[in-house]
């Protein structure tokens, strides 16, 4: 039985990265001996569920440590990674980067590097980072095929060493929208890439027409304030609402009628692919990475030219006053879906490990 490993910063705090690995981890347990490691340590209520069979390690910094404090945990990894025979580690995210470049040499584990974002407008820092991670790693995992190609595009990776995998949709919802609420959810951290300045754009334009409708956000981040200071600033508390994290987010999904996704970027767009599967008409800019891939324009929901906060606004109106269109965007949310099962995906992961 091969022994992998997943090794993140603070990988049991709130993010689409965190969860998507401890989710894949959880499927991977039943097939390989697994391990989670954060170098961070680990909330007391963190809120995710991780299978019996994944081993769960920290070592134990603040989560307010700087990427660069962890090289100091270089020995210890190394210690880490001999003592438990550890066949391959998956570096999630791109904070590990430095630390696991540092060990290389003194280390005969196979490394692959995950990446949950994408490369669209990215500093120089984070460009650096996966330049570095590409050098290091004996395979590199994407997540859509536009940043498989802009991949090789920049980094002028072989095609070898560089994999797309989508996440996958793994989990049954409690129940689908009738999509009769007039109701509207978004789903993110609260952070700039994530474009809820411009959500608050086009709620301003929406709630002009349609008072009688609602807007909630689920996320918590660093422009939360900066955020509610603008719905304010707007007169949209009665409509807008901030609803901070939450960990039972599917749950939630089923209780309205238009799921918006108004990034500047994204890795994936997980929130896509949850709410479609709850039954859900989304609207989203056509931003990188993720959005084209998961929606089919005009059938399932609408995807907006990159940031044009009238149309955004104009097509989300169309569904609120369109119950049908809404009910018809429904009974189409899952014709793709199968893309993103739960059985392709994981299978290939087993590919990959089994190979590797």
């Amino acid at each position: 039985m091969k022994k992998i490993c997943f090794l993140g910063f603070g990988l049991f705090t709130i993010g689409g990265c965190q969860r998507v690995t401890i989710s894949l981890a959880n499927s991977l347990c039943d097939r390989y001996e697994t391990h989670l490691l954060s170098l961070c340590e680990i909330p007391n209520s963190h809120g995710y569920n991780v299978d019996d069979g994944v081993k769960v390690h920290s070592f134990g910094m603040p989560l307010n440590m700087r990427a660069r404090k962890s090289l100091i945990s270089a020995p210890k990894l190394i210690k880490f990674l001999h003592s438990n025979n550890i066949d391959i580690l998956f570096i999630a995210g791109s904070l590990p980067i430095p630390l696991v470049s540092l060990i290389k040499p003194f280390i005969k584990t196979k490394i692959i590097f995950c990446d949950h974002e994408n490369l669209a407008k990215r500093d120089k820092k984070s460009v650096l980072f996966r330049k570095l991670a590409c050098s290091i790693s004996d395979k590199v995992v994407v997540l859509t095929k536009q940043t498989l190609e802009d991949y090789k595009k920049i980094f002028r990776i072989k095609d070898d060493k560089i994999e797309q995998i989508y996440n996958s949709v793994d989990y049954t919802p409690e129940g689908r929208s009738d999509v009769t609420s007039k109701k509207i959810i978004s789903v993110g951290r609260i952070s700039s890439e994530k474009g809820f300045d411009m959500a608050v754009d086009v709620a301003r334009i929406v709630f002009e027409k349609h008072r009688d409708w609602t807007w909630d956000i689920y996320g918590d981040g660093p422009d939360f304030e900066k955020i509610k200071y603008k719905i304010n600033e707007n007169n949209l508390q009665n409509h807008l609402f901030l609803k901070g994290a939450n960990f039972n987010i599917r749950s939630k999904y089923k209780d309205y009628s238009i799921c918006v996704l108004p990034s500047y970027r994204e890795g994936f767009a997980v929130v896509l692919l949850e709410a479609k599967i709850s039954g859900l008409p989304v609207v989203s800019f056509d931003c990188s990475s993720g959005p084209g891939e998961i929606i089919n324009n005009g059938m399932d929901g609408y995807l907006v030219t990159c940031y044009n906060i009238e149309d955004m606004a104009n097509r989300i109106c169309s569904l609120v006053e369109n119950y049908e269109l809404r009910k018809k965007f429904s009974q189409h949310s899952c014709d793709n879906i199968n893309n993103f099962s739960q059985e392709v995906i994981i299978n290939k992961w087993y590919e990959l490990i089994d190979r590797t």
